[in-house]
């Protein structure tokens, strides 16, 4: 919500498949089947390319992520909003889906702010601001429709890839107990999991780039929605400063009415939490979570919260063992001139793709997406 907002830029298209088959089918195994992973296959099939994608998590999507049955539209448990205008819905599927996705104008106009234990109205608290997001849809119902289906069937669920050996010709790929040989691997998973180092190389990663992705910031964060009875709270509420609300930064606290402009009958409030420090509820059980949040919105609506409510969910992306954290967020260029210079390809045989890739789209889906496309054509 509160984070930057990015310009789209297009990406030009892939090398033509009778062109591939030409030269023999490239074997390119894609390492995460998040947004990224999901692309980098779809268009690498697309292309001719032999594709197997291993995913560590028993299910696909990575940080997209849809709840079904809690209201009466399904819901993003991850990344919810599209940032950029909705043709680079079109530019992701590789045609023409407008007419198959119906979006919606998101320009919130009633704004609370609660600081110092006071609640304050404010009329426009962005003026001018505007996103789209989708109306009855999700980012994962996006992809499961477009693109998924192409890939679905070479990809190995519940699969978490240890080690990447680039010593010889192609590469070999270890997990699950078992090693998938290739010309080429696209490794996508969340900078959280580089972070970690679970993941071993031979040869191993130069010490520069290891300690690049451990000075890379990869935020913390969660989603919390709740049901209630009725309606109580505005459009967008805030919970901390003025100035820190309108500050530019990748820090998000905002409580906002989820069902905006969706046409729905359930009234549903939703939180993301997203900090680049280490935040005390992203350490919190699910139960936990909720109770806590709960407790403030009845500090700040006189206990109306805890009456009304139906039902809570929360999805808490930090204590997710696939992906530990929210989204990418500020590097220091210490070590790199660039981003893109600490995810450069190693050879000609590992490469990187992921939202932290995505440029001027950073820390978006689309960004993550047009990522993955852009390193398959790297690929090819």
């Amino acid at each position: 919500m509160q984070r930057r907002h990015f310009l789209r830029v297009g990406l030009a298209g892939l090398a033509a498949p009778a062109a591939l088959r030409a030269a023999g089918k490239p074997r390119v195994i894609v390492v995460g089947a998040g947004a990224a992973g999901v692309t980098a296959a779809h268009d690498l099939i697309q292309a001719g390319a032999e594709v197997t994608v291993l995913e560590a998590a028993p299910r696909w999507g990575g940080r997209v992520q849809r709840l079904r049955g809690f209201a009466d539209f399904p819901i993003d448990l991850g990344g919810e909003w599209i940032h950029t205008d909705p043709d680079v819905l079109s530019e992701i599927a590789g045609r023409d889906v407008s007419g198959a996705v119906r979006t919606i104008r998101y320009n919130p106009q009633t704004y609370q702010l609660w600081h110092r234990k006071r609640l304050q109205d404010w009329p426009n608290l962005w003026p001018g601001y505007e996103e789209a997001k989708f109306h009855r849809s999700t980012w994962f119902g996006f992809f499961e429709r477009f693109l998924w289906p192409i890939v679905a069937e070479h990809v190995r669920l519940s699969a978490r890839v240890t080690h990447i050996d680039h010593s010889g010709p192609g590469v070999r790929v270890t997990a699950g107990g078992q090693t998938y040989a290739a010309d080429r691997v696209i490794v996508t998973v969340p900078l959280g999991i580089l972070k970690s180092g679970e993941i071993a190389f031979t040869p191993a990663l130069p010490r520069s780039r290891v300690r690049g992705f451990k000075g890379f910031n990869f935020g913390e964060g969660f989603k919390v929605f709740m049901k209630f009875k009725e309606r109580f709270y505005p459009d967008i509420l805030l919970t901390q400063s003025w100035t820190s609300a309108m500050a530019d930064t990748w820090d998000d606290k905002t409580y906002y009415d989820a069902a905006f402009g969706k046409g729905a009958d359930t009234h549903l409030l939703g939180l993301h939490t997203a900090s680049g420090l280490r935040s005390a509820r992203a350490q919190m059980g699910k139960a936990d979570l909720i109770a806590d949040v709960l407790a403030e919105l009845d500090q700040i609506y006189d206990g109306a919260a805890s009456k009304l409510l139906i039902q809570a969910e929360a999805r808490n992306w930090t204590q997710d063992p696939y992906i530990r954290g929210n989204y990418s967020m500020e590097y220091d260029y210490q070590e790199f001139d660039s981003i893109a210079a600490l995810f450069a390809p190693l050879g000609d045989r590992v490469f990187f793709a992921g939202e932290a890739m995505g440029g001027d789209h950073q820390s978006t889906v689309h960004g993550a997406a047009l990522s993955g496309r852009a390193t398959a054509r790297a690929v090819l």
